[in-house]
């Protein structure tokens, strides 16, 4: 499965702790996603028009998409 997310919700990397998280249109707290095999240390996100999130893996030099 994949993380579909409304259009207005804010995405935000946190570099300095390797995690990405996620805010809803209000400004609350969703989601936290932490750094991992998968994804070594997040440096860019982006939402596309789809609502599926995408990251800049710093530390691996790629981009990935966010999946649960």
């Amino acid at each position: 499965a994949q993380f579909h997310w409304e259009r207005r919700i804010k995405v935000v990397v946190d570099a300095g702790n390797a995690q990405v998280h996620v805010f809803s249109p209000s400004g609350g707290l969703q989601t936290t996603v932490p750094s991992s095999d998968r994804m070594g240390k997040p440096t860019d996100v982006g939402v596309d028009d789809y609502g599926r999130i995408w990251v800049v893996d710093g530390a691996k030099k790629r981009v990935i998409e966010l999946q649960d």
